[in-house]
């Protein structure tokens, strides 16, 4: 069975971040391959966190967001 549209906006984070069991990772690429408006949500909350990593990077952060130097 194939997710729903709303099945992949509930676990599309968790696909994003590698944390779906396989089954579910491959229901919900099954359908990212079939519906291009979901497809184009993932592509762009990719986009979005890569620039996110990148200006964490440039403002000297770690993935946690704190600055190595803080001591937080």
């Amino acid at each position: 069975m194939l997710f729903s549209c709303k099945q992949v906006s509930e676990h599309l984070s968790d696909h994003v971040d590698d944390e779906l069991p396989p089954r579910k990772r491959w229901m919900l690429r099954l359908h990212l391959l079939m519906c291009p408006p979901c497809a184009r949500v993932e592509h762009s909350l990719r986009r979005t966190l890569g620039a996110l990593e990148a200006l964490g990077r440039e403002l000297g952060q770690d993935e946690s967001g704190k600055r190595p130097d803080s001591g937080a």
